[in-house]
C-alpha cells in the first residue's frame, strides 16, 4: 500500500493499521528511522518516567509522563 506525504510532511495512517498495532487517537508513538534498510519505525510509545523509566505511579504532567519518586526528587531540589 503506498500512500503520499502532505506538504506538512504527514501521512495517513489506514485505521485497520492501527487498530491491528493498538494504537488510539491520541495515543502517542515513538517515530524512528533505521539506515541498515532505510525504514521509518511507528510504534505506540511505552508508559513511563521520561526520566528514570519507572513503569509504575505514573503522572502525566505537560503531556510527560513522569512517576511519584521523580516527582518527589524534583520538589526537594
Amino acid at each position: 500500500m503506498s500512500r503520499k506525504i502532505d506538504r506538512l510532511g504527514r501521512i495517513f495512517i489506514p485505521k485497520h493499521l492501527l487498530k491491528v498495532a493498538r494504537i488510539s487517537y491520541g495515543d502517542y508513538v515513538d517515530v524512528s528511522y533505521r539506515s541498515a534498510d532505510n525504514v521509518i519505525l511507528i510504534k505506540q510509545a511505552k508508559n513511563k518516567c521520561i526520566i528514570c523509566g519507572e513503569k509504575d505511579n505514573l503522572q502525566c504532567i505537560s503531556e510527560k509522563k513522569i512517576c511519584g519518586t521523580c516527582i518527589d526528587k524534583i520538589k526537594n531540589l
